[in-house]
């Protein structure tokens, strides 16, 4: 589910709720209703996300496919 790949994506990019919510704009508690279900973001959002933790936009949307891009993959 969308929550749990927003959660996914922050705690793997070793980041706090405070770190990624003040680095895409958005209140702390804000980001704790997404991944927490309580809410959905805008595509926006969830676009900043995706590039700031450093993962496919596609599988953060979806599940689908790789959770990180394949450049990423190569630099790892």
């Amino acid at each position: 589910m969308l929550h749990n790949r927003i959660k996914e994506s922050r705690v793997r990019a070793k980041l706090s709720l405070e770190e990624l919510s003040k680095a895409i704009s958005i209140g702390r508690t804000t980001l704790i209703d997404y991944e927490n279900g309580k809410s959905e973001p805008k595509a926006s959002i969830l676009l900043k996300i995706s590039e700031f933790c450093k993962t496919n936009e596609l599988w953060l949307l979806t599940g689908k496919g790789s959770m990180y891009l394949e450049e990423r993959k190569s630099n790892l």
